[in-house]
């Protein structure tokens, strides 16, 4: 997955400005140098010409366009995929998923991903043209539900510039306690992957992750149908 606005603002492709909106507050709030210090200008920038682009329906289109004629379509069926009229198709009507709920989910060790999130927020020269990397987590599905697919809510955990020591691992002239001396603070964001029906093994579902976005990381399901 190519670093995208979308993925700036861990929006997907489907989503309307709503959901940009919501997103950008959220993270125009988290990232505000006035919160987290001089270092977050940098982010607040990148977060902000995200919104702008994507809460405008013609600066989107634009950009869909843009991402299509690159061969970095992100994942997600586009809404605003313009007609022959040069009109945009309606997305389709929602279709009610089954929710897996007995679904496992191994995670990796996240610490490489705490001390790059803590890395990035010291830089002052962001580029959008990094590459996102991404969060490998394996999914393990039982033949019956690769065969119907269906809705899996994911606890992922996002990391955040403590608001206390704004990534300075000190509080004054002490190591700051609030965030362990990490700079960062570990919290959670509930995300909603899609399986597809009669999805095979192996197969990846990537999914945006709102604040990591910023730092350029993506979750990406890797699908493991257990045998019987």
């Amino acid at each position: 997955m190519k670093k995208s606005l979308y993925l700036t603002l861990g929006c997907r492709v489907v989503d309307d400005n709503h959901d940009f909106r919501h997103a950008f507050h959220a993270l125009a709030r988290r990232y505000h140098p006035d919160h987290v210090g001089p270092n977050g200008t940098p982010f607040l920038r990148e977060i902000a010409e995200a919104y702008r682009v994507l809460s405008d329906f013609e600066r989107r289109i634009n950009y869909d366009l843009g991402l299509r004629h690159a061969g970095e379509v992100p994942s997600g069926d586009s809404v605003l995929v313009a007609g022959l009229d040069g009109m945009p198709i309606p997305a389709a009507l929602p279709v009610t998923r089954p929710a897996l709920d007995s679904t496992r989910i191994v995670w990796p060790l996240l610490n490489a991903v705490r001390e790059r999130v803590f890395r990035n927020f010291l830089r002052e020269d962001l580029s959008e043209q990094d590459p996102a990397e991404p969060i490998d987590l394996r999914m393990l599905l039982t033949p019956e539900q690769a065969l119907i697919g269906g809705t899996v809510t994911i606890e992922a955990p996002a990391y955040y510039p403590c608001p206390l020591c704004r990534g300075s691992r000190l509080d004054g002239t002490l190591s700051c306690l609030a965030c362990g001396k990490k700079g960062v603070i570990k919290g959670s964001e509930t995300v909603l992957a899609v399986v597809p029906p009669m999805v095979s093994d192996h197969e990846r579902i990537e999914i945006p992750l709102s604040g990591l976005g910023v730092h350029g990381f993506y979750l990406r399901l890797n699908v493991h149908v257990l045998l019987e």
